[in-house]
C-alpha cells in the first residue's frame, strides 16, 4: 500500500515509474531484461507487477516472443522503446 503525505490541501502519493523493456528495472536495457522474459515465457520463473507491465511491450497482456525481439531490438539500437 502506499503512504499518503498531507501539505495543508494538497495531497502526495509517491508512484512508481518503469520504462517499457526495463524488465528488471535497473534502469538499462539489457541482457538481464532478455533473460527473465525468456524464463517468463519459458514458465520458470513469472513476471509479476511492474516487471510484467514492462515486458508486456505491445500491451496484449500475454508476454511472448513479440515482446522479446522488440526489447531485443531495444538493446541492439534497432528500434529504441525509450
Amino acid at each position: 500500500t502506499s503512504k499518503l503525505y498531507k501539505l495543508k490541501d494538497l495531497t502526495i502519493m509517491p508512484i512508481t515509474a518503469f520504462c517499457k523493456g526495463d524488465v528488471t528495472g535497473d534502469g538499462k536495457g539489457n541482457s538481464s531484461d532478455l533473460l527473465a522474459v525468456k524464463r517468463h515465457i519459458k514458465k520458470i520463473d513469472m513476471l509479476t507487477g511492474y516487471s510484467f507491465l514492462a515486458a508486456d511491450i505491445n500491451g496484449s497482456r500475454v508476454i511472448n516472443s513479440s515482446d522479446l525481439m522488440a526489447i531485443k531490438s531495444h538493446i541492439k539500437g534497432v528500434k529504441r522503446l525509450w
